[in-house]
């Protein structure tokens, strides 16, 4: 039986958006055949697991024990995982996606996806199975499907409720201005263009729930209809998207899932439904020819710069910043250089860029000084401009929202490369008592001498809730010393799993190896359930210059974790080390069999190192089962 997979996407994420364009369909839509759709092939529900895994594992909860459903998971630990995924043919009726979002989906599982790549592969055909095949996606994140109108309340009704709600008005003016801004349609519109055809992508209009808070909404949802409603439903949204595209605001009407919008209004969160855009959309089209990497880049090139000067153009900076990134890793013929010159000699949008500079918030900003910079600005005006921006916002403290975008533009173009901050300029107490500002920092990659030792010194007397954005930030500047050893090590028991995970790190940073700490780490380490801190102690093990039975049974205990990456990481560190317990051979064994392909070559290699010690019993196991591996283990 040909199976077929669900994908649902969880975020935590930061999106500004632009509301749906729905197009009439004349036809009157008969649902009543539809209704009758008989059963299809089982259903496979795939997740994107980045972040948060409340989602996925809620509805795991409610189908798992039906036949009908598969569930597959498309993250693993290689740094291709997006590109296996895709080529792997996998079938998705349904998308779950998992992570911090702006316009980059980030997490602690340390896996990032951005939705330039999402947006390349939708256009280039290549992740069809992913990006086309499902006829439900949600999007569980903030402002993943927020409009600038006509919306739930305009910009300036926004401002206004910020206000209202304590905001100083100079702070709510840049929080509006991030969500209504000129290049706030972006996340809408690409959404939609990365799932075109799909006939349902749920988002929200504002502010999203954590996973923590999702899982139980969800839960009370689908506890609201049986397995046989919910497959039917995906039957239902095959027969529309197979015959009623493009949707109609009809059609639209029809699938409105409302249970599960007052699921989400019930906890006071501004719930959405819209669909992907239909494959005649001419804009979408045109942006399309821009991201597929696969067309001729002077093709590519006429239809940006057809973008570009329209009068839509500030919409598509970030386009144009990837196309302008991209262009700079490859050596281009005398005919594409020529294309991609074409779009430099556009005056209006450099006029635009040097006059928007200074008078948006950094997160446009520093889009348009980047490009302007590649277009032709002097960056020793520009620099100094971003840089204001930029300690205009940290001084003043960031939201989990803008620290999300934040984390995107640099992930997109380097803030070491544009970002120029001393301490006299970022000196303020709102600085120093925010940890997303602290963090935020740690992205510049400073080397101010005195910021650094204001943030050693904080070390021991910041407060709780911000040591891990703090301890983080010193790790990024590598400004962690063995000073503070004691501190670290009393970090090893915060509540906070990201600090413990940190702690460890930076232990291993300044190479505090000593057997009574790395004993202590073992015992909390066995104690431990978070994956990210575990994945953190088995880096830290890796390195460790002595052994003993210890450090070799956490390792082999974590062969068996549910998270690759720590299955990985704990392989990887016994690959360093000389084995001899029979019962680390046979979970390395066991190992061989791992679907993960990096977890199977890290215990390969820990075999191979070792490979005189295993037992008659083991190696004829291994020929037996594995033979192939059985080669690669025991040759020369």
């Amino acid at each position: 039986m040909k199976l077929k997979t669900i994908v649902i996407c969880s975020l935590s994420c930061t999106l500004v958006g632009a509301m749906l364009g729905l197009v009439f369909f004349e036809n009157k839509i008969d649902f009543s055949s539809l209704a009758q759709a008989p059963a299809g092939p089982t259903k496979n529900i795939c997740s994107i697991t980045i972040n948060s895994d409340d989602e996925i594992k809620t509805f795991k909860q409610k189908l798992s024990s039906d036949g009908r459903f598969q569930f597959t998971e498309l993250t693993s630990s290689s740094e291709k995982w997006f590109d296996q995924a895709c080529s792997s043919n996998v079938q998705c009726d349904v998308l779950i996606i998992s992570g911090h979002f702006g316009r980059t989906f980030f997490g602690r599982s340390g896996n990032i996806l951005t939705l330039s790549e999402i947006e390349s592969k939708s256009c280039s055909k290549t992740c069809r199975g992913i990006l086309e095949q499902p006829k439900e996606i949600y999007l569980f994140g903030c402002n993943t499907l927020a409009g600038k109108g006509p919306a739930s309340r305009t910009a300036d009704q926004y401002l206004q409720v910020l206000i209202e709600d304590g905001l100083e008005r100079s702070f709510a003016e840049r929080v509006v201005e991030a969500r209504y801004g000129p290049s706030g349609e972006l996340n809408v519109s690409s959404m939609r263009r990365a799932f075109s055809g799909v006939p349902v992508i749920y988002g929200f209009c504002d502010k999203a729930p954590l996973g923590p808070e999702t899982g139980p909404v969800l839960q009370k949802y689908l506890s609201g209809k049986s397995k046989n409603d919910y497959y039917d439903r995906l039957n239902r949204l095959e027969g529309v998207k197979k015959t009623l595209q493009p949707y109609s605001l009809t059609t639209m009407q029809q699938l409105i899932d409302g249970p599960l919008a007052n699921s989400f209004k019930s906890i006071g969160r501004c719930f959405k439904q819209v669909s992907g855009v239909a494959t005649t959309d001419e804009i979408a089209n045109r942006i399309c020819e821009v991201r597929d990497t696969q067309k001729p880049i002077e093709t590519r090139a006429r239809d940006l710069n057809f973008l570009m000067r329209s009068d839509e153009r500030l919409s598509y900076i970030e386009l144009c910043n990837d196309f302008f990134a991209e262009m700079s890793k490859k050596a281009l013929t005398p005919t594409e250089l020529s294309a991609v010159a074409e779009i430099k000699k556009n005056q209006k949008l450099r006029d635009d860029l040097e006059m928007l500079l200074d008078k948006v918030t950094f997160f446009l900003g520093f889009d348009y000084g980047v490009l302007g910079i590649r277009l032709g600005l002097d960056q020793q005006k520009v620099i100094p401009v971003l840089s204001r921006g930029f300690v205009k916002m940290v001084t003043k403290g960031l939201t989990q929202e803008e620290i999300n975008l934040m984390i995107n533009l640099d992930f997109r173009n380097s803030f070491k490369d544009y970002i120029r901050i001393n301490f006299e300029a970022i000196n303020y107490p709102m600085t120093w008592s925010n940890g997303h500002s602290i963090e935020a920092i740690g992205l510049t990659k400073t080397q101010d001498a005195q910021i650094i030792n204001h943030l050693q010194k904080m070390l021991s007397t910041s407060a709780p809730q911000i040591k891990r954005q703090l301890l983080g930030t010193l790790i990024k500047l590598n400004a962690v010393n063995i000073a503070m050893k004691s501190e670290l090590i009393s970090m090893l028991y915060a509540p906070q799993t990201d600090t413990r995970a940190n702690a460890i790190r930076a232990l291993g940073t300044i190479k505090v190896y000593d057997e009574k700490i790395v004993t202590e780490i073992i015992a909390l380490m066995n104690r431990e359930t978070d994956g990210w801190t575990l994945k953190k102690s088995a880096l830290y093990f890796s390195d460790v210059p002595f052994d003993n039975p210890l450090i070799q049974n956490h390792l082999t205990k974590s062969l068996s974790h549910p998270n690759a990456e720590v299955r990985q990481y704990s392989a990887l560190a016994l690959t360093h080390r000389q084995l001899k317990d029979d019962e680390v051979f046979k979970a390395l064994v066991l190992g061989l069999k791992d679907l993960n392909s990096s977890v199977k070559l890290n215990c390969r290699f820990a075999l191979q190192n070792n490979r005189q010690m295993i037992s008659a019993y083991l190696a004829s196991q291994i020929l037996t089962e594995l033979p192939e591996e059985y080669k690669l283990i025991f040759s020369n």
